[in-house]
């Protein structure tokens, strides 16, 4: 069985509203320090780009569009691709 990578990515206060939004993506390798910042430098430029193209009589873009700009952006960057995938949980219990 080969083992899989996964990394919560959360966009903060999403829309400004206070709420955080989490996806998750899975690698085949864990990502090196370097590669962490490079996703997150990534994420950031995606997001700016989003937010300075946007065209009202578009769809609105969101997390998971932003994400997926920024793992393109990274890929590119470093031959590493990740990709989203469903919450790894099975559930979580607080107290």
């Amino acid at each position: 069985m080969q083992e899989k990578y996964i990394y919560a990515i959360t966009e903060k206060s999403v829309d400004g509203d206070n709420e955080d939004v989490t996806l998750y993506a899975k690698s085949e390798n864990p990502l090196t320090d370097t590669e962490e910042n490079i996703l997150h430098d990534c994420l950031l430029k995606a997001k700016h780009d989003a937010i300075t193209t946007f065209d009202a009589t578009e769809e609105c873009f969101d997390t998971e569009s932003i994400t997926k700009d920024a793992l393109k952006l990274f890929v590119n960057q470093t031959g590493t691709s990740l990709t989203l995938t469903e919450n790894p949980l099975s559930g979580i219990i607080e107290f």
